[in-house]
């Protein structure tokens, strides 16, 4: 198997595709919560901040798990072979990873969006 990366088994399309719908399903869970988020401006506003740190956290171990993978970490450390039917628990890391990271940003983006919408405490135009 030729190492081209961090991913052995599964095709980066695969994993673009499982972040896309992870991202869409969380536009239409927030849409739903849309009643709750008008009540709760100010705390929508703190989920959103939690949402942004936790996605810069998941996208730094994300870059630090593909690195190690990319450097041959589990050649090195491990011992694995190229084709070691083990390193798929590399890749399902990394599409977790990966897929959290959007599904957060999303989240936090859309909570923003729902604050800015409704207004309240702290909205910049009151």
């Amino acid at each position: 198997m030729d190492d081209k990366g961090g991913l052995a088994f599964l095709h980066p399309d695969l994993v673009i595709t499982v972040a896309t719908f992870v991202a869409i399903f969380t536009m239409f869970w927030i849409y739903g919560q849309r009643d709750g988020l008008a009540r709760k401006t100010v705390r929508t506003r703190r989920a959103a901040g939690f949402c942004f740190a936790f996605g810069l956290i998941t996208l730094f171990l994300y870059i630090v798990v593909y690195t190690l993978m990319a450097n041959d970490f589990h050649y090195v450390v491990m011992g694995w072979t190229s084709d070691d039917s083990r390193r798929v628990l590399f890749d399902l890391i990394l599409l977790a990873l990966y897929s959290a990271f959007f599904g957060l940003m999303t989240k936090a983006f859309m909570l923003l969006a729902a604050a800015e919408y409704f207004g309240g405490e702290m909205s910049p135009r009151k």
